[in-house]
């Protein structure tokens, strides 16, 4: 295996753990070099949650 293989293998799961645990907000898509897809994704996770907040009353 070479080196560049295995460098993208753990930048894919570094991805996917980030995925896992903070997917609403798009860290895994930073991780693997999206950041035009992780800035949307971001944005719409703190949009989100601040209408449901405010539908909710919190």
């Amino acid at each position: 295996m070479t080196s560049g293989s295995s460098g993208g293998a753990s930048k894919k799961i570094a991805a996917g753990i980030c995925g896992i645990l903070l997917g609403g907000f798009g860290v895994h898509k930073f991780v693997l070099g999206y950041s035009t897809e992780g800035v949307i994704m971001l944005l719409v996770g703190i949009l989100g949650g601040v209408v449901t907040c405010d539908l909710l009353g919190l």
